[in-house]
């Protein structure tokens, strides 16, 4: 009796742990997956603006074509590495902090989930 008590003890140990560390790991690791799939749409983006600020208005129109191929793949990516149990706010946060994109691209992403 007193052997399936602590295997009882260990089972629920176990999964408390299990439960309060994975979000947080999968989360992290969503995020540095996402964080590299979006490279292609950040880096437009910071040629978009660069073009903006120089004026180069036929440029910028000839980029702004590669912009919405490279967010659908973005999005894709994204929703390839969130499931439907992800904390969208962690996530959110998480990207903010590890990845290059403006805040306005990942809300975009966190609305289309």
């Amino acid at each position: 009796m007193h052997f399936i008590k602590n295997g009882f003890l260990l089972v629920i140990g176990i999964f408390i742990f299990s439960s309060c560390t994975g979000d947080g790991a999968t989360v992290e690791n969503a995020a540095k997956n996402i964080c590299e799939c979006t490279q292609p749409i950040v880096k437009i983006n910071q040629q978009v603006q660069a073009l903006q600020s120089a004026g180069k208005i036929d440029e910028l129109t000839a980029l702004i074509e590669k912009i919405d191929v490279a967010f659908t793949d973005a999005l894709k990516c994204t929703k390839e590495n969130v499931d439907g149990e992800m904390d969208k706010e962690k996530l959110k946060s998480a990207l903010e902090k590890q990845c290059e994109m403006n805040p306005k691209l990942i809300n975009d992403l966190m609305n289309k989930l």
